[in-house]
This record gives C-alpha cells, sequence and structure tokens, in this order.
C-alpha cells in the first residue's frame, strides 16, 4: 500500500499519455511521439524515462510540462513546422535564459567576460549567444561542468531557501519542494549525491531567477 501511494494515479497516468497523444497528433505525429513526449516529460522532472516511477508529485510537475507545450501545439504551431529559421530555436534569446547562463557561468567559475566570450565563441561561433538554439548550445555543456563542481548539499540548502516562495510559478512550486523530498530520502538512505542531474540543476537555477536570488 506505501509503496502504491508513492507512485502516479491511474487519472494522473491517463492525463499524461493524454496529453502526449493530443501533441503528438497536433504535430502530425503518431504513436512513436506520443510515447517519446512522454517519457521526456517523465525523464525531464525524475531524471527516469519511466512514467510508471513517478511520484504523484512529479506527475503532476510532469503534466504540467506537457500541459504548457500542448498550448503550442495547435494550428499556429503546425504553420511553423517547416520554417526553418523561423522555428522557435531561431527565436532571439529570452531575459530568462540570459540569466540562466550567466548563473551558470557564476556555477563553474567562469565570471570573466573574457573567458565567457572564449566559451561562447567555440560553442556558438559568435561572441554572445543571439538565439535560442544559442542558449541550448552553451547552456548543455555548461550543466555538465556544473554538475561536476556541485556539492549536493548545497544543492539542497539552496532548494530549501526558496520553497515556500510566492514568487515560484506553478510547475516550480511543485519541482522545488519534490526536489527537498528527493534530498531528504536520499540523505537517510545514504545516496545523497545521486539526486542531482544536469536538468534538475538547470530548473533549480531558474527556480532561483524567477525568486530573485542569485546563485
Amino acid at each position: 500500500m506505501g509503496s502504491r501511494a508513492r507512485q502516479r494515479t491511474p487519472a494522473q497516468s491517463r492525463r499524461l499519455w493524454g496529453l502526449a497523444s493530443r501533441i503528438a497528433k497536433a504535430s502530425g505525429g503518431g504513436k512513436a511521439e506520443q510515447e517519446a513526449l512522454a517519457r521526456g516529460a517523465a525523464e525531464e522532472v525524475s531524471g527516469r524515462r519511466s512514467t510508471s516511477s513517478l511520484t504523484p508529485a512529479q506527475a503532476r510537475q510532469a503534466i504540467a510540462l506537457l500541459e504548457q507545450r500542448a498550448k503550442g501545439s495547435g494550428p499556429k504551431a503546425k504553420t511553423t513546422k517547416k520554417a526553418g529559421p523561423s522555428d522557435a530555436r531561431w527565436g532571439p534569446i529570452t531575459p530568462r535564459q540570459q540569466a540562466v547562463i550567466q548563473a551558470l557561468y557564476r556555477q563553474v567559475g567562469m565570471t570573466d567576460p573574457a573567458r565567457q566570450r572564449g566559451f561562447c565563441e567555440r560553442q556558438c561561433k559568435t561572441p554572445w549567444p543571439q538565439s535560442q538554439e544559442d542558449a541550448d548550445r552553451l547552456m548543455e555543456p555548461l550543466k555538465a561542468m556544473a554538475l561536476r563542481s556541485a556539492v549536493p548539499k548545497d544543492i539542497w540548502d539552496r532548494a530549501r531557501a526558496i520553497q515556500d516562495s510566492p514568487r515560484l510559478d506553478a510547475w516550480q512550486a511543485q519541482f522545488v519542494p519534490d526536489l527537498v523530498a528527493q534530498f531528504v530520502e536520499a540523505e537517510a538512505n545514504g545516496k545523497l549525491n545521486k539526486v542531482l542531474s544536469p536538468h534538475k540543476l538547470l530548473k533549480l537555477l531558474e527556480a532561483e531567477h524567477s525568486c530573485g536570488v542569485a546563485s
């Protein structure tokens, strides 16, 4: 009974897969795309691609993530599917992305503008990130570097410091307390260094940005 209570409910499972199916159909995809969407959302919130292993809190996060994506999966999204450079990846970098990149730079100790410029030129062939595609090219290696330098207890303290903040959005208000709970359980099991993933660290940085906290 206890283990079942820690798993997502049948209603959550239906909602998760229903959203994945709707998004896949809207973009002309089939079952393979539906499965990729559902398992991708599970991996983003839990670090694992298994939807059946999601806790109720993680399932709510995955559903919220797909609900956000579903908003952009209607006819307008279809018309831009083959637009090439007008695809969202080629849109201008957002202020949130800029702030998160700077937080990642600080996390890895790359605070010197000249070093940042050199790193960006190697990754993006431009002195500074200008598009969302550039942001992705920078954040992927920076996330991996930041994870290697992260101290689990420090990250845990940072998550606890903002978990009750009213400035968190709906998704973050579920993600941050769940991350704290994962640290609590991991410490009890002697697995504190198994909690973090590059994705979780990035989402924590985004949550800190929402709360006005400089990492």
